[in-house]
């Protein structure tokens, strides 16, 4: 048998083994604090207990940044069209990756903290979440996000005459900062209806562009509006919607480089794509 002066020595002994493998446990804990009354060493056990689980806390160089997912230009496609489409948030990262539903976007391309650009995988008709992660493991979701129609081949009852079809279809351009259509953009956009529909075109993309001045994102939603404008005045002219698509360029692709009013008159504009 032995005295409990025996038993706290014993104890000491015991604890100074698992006090040497917390590296984190200031050395006066670790040496010398052992040879006390047992009281004491309860105490110590206790603060080395706490000091542990701190020593497991990751650092705030550990904690991936806070990354936001708020929108996707355009949200609207049809089955087949592989596009380009505008991730808006905020603490987007370069190498970050995309994900529509369970299939990986491809082209993707970083723009700038909050935007990034990504061309869609092969999906079928549905309603998609999209996913965002930074190369540091930051995630973000944006639920229900990305529509995909089916497109159906309805045979046209009335075809489109054969003859009269050397018609061109012509770009559209903008005052400075608006989307809002001229008199001279709808009469382009008028005679831009009569040339799709003789022709029987089944595809045409929209791509909206604007000039160098002003921030990437908001040229890129500018882009965007003076589309989404030509786009719905053709609807109104007769041209089925599901023939219409919508891409913002925003500067990105200056019809004419420079920095001077005509050079940037050329540049705010609607063009169409039917490739």
């Amino acid at each position: 048998m032995f005295y409990e002066s025996e038993a706290a020595s014993r104890a000491s002994q015991g604890n100074k083994h698992v006090l040497r493998g917390v590296s984190c446990i200031p050395e006066r804990l670790r040496k010398g604090s052992m040879r006390t009354t047992p009281f004491r060493i309860l105490l110590v056990l206790l603060a080395t207990g706490s000091m542990a689980s701190q020593c497991n806390q990751k650092t705030p160089d550990e904690i991936p940044a806070t990354v936001t997912l708020s929108a996707v230009s355009p949200d609207t496609v049809e089955e087949g069209q592989n596009l380009v489409v505008t991730l808006t948030g905020s603490g987007f990262q370069e190498g970050i990756g995309v994900k529509f539903g369970r299939a990986d976007g491809t082209e993707v391309e970083w723009v700038s903290e909050t935007t990034v650009r990504a061309r869609l995988p092969d999906l079928y008709p549905g309603i998609y979440d999209i996913f965002v992660r930074n190369v540091d493991d930051g995630k973000a979701s944006l639920t229900l996000a990305l529509t995909v129609n089916a497109v159906e081949d309805v045979p046209d009852p009335t075809p489109a005459p054969v003859t009269d079809t050397d018609c061109a279809v012509e770009t559209v351009y903008f005052a400075f900062d608006e989307s809002v259509l001229s008199d001279q953009a709808r009469k382009a956009l008028e005679a831009n209806s009569d040339c799709i529909q003789k022709k029987g075109l089944r595809r045409i993309r929209l791509e909206g562009h604007a000039d160098e001045r002003g921030s990437t994102e908001y040229n890129l939603a500018l882009g965007q509006r003076r589309a989404e404008s030509a786009r719905k005045y053709l609807v109104g002219l007769g041209v089925s919607p599901s023939v219409l698509s919508t891409l913002s360029y925003g500067e990105e692709m200056p019809d004419k480089p420079g920095s001077s009013e005509n050079a940037w008159a050329k540049n705010r504009r609607v063009e169409f794509n039917s490739k």
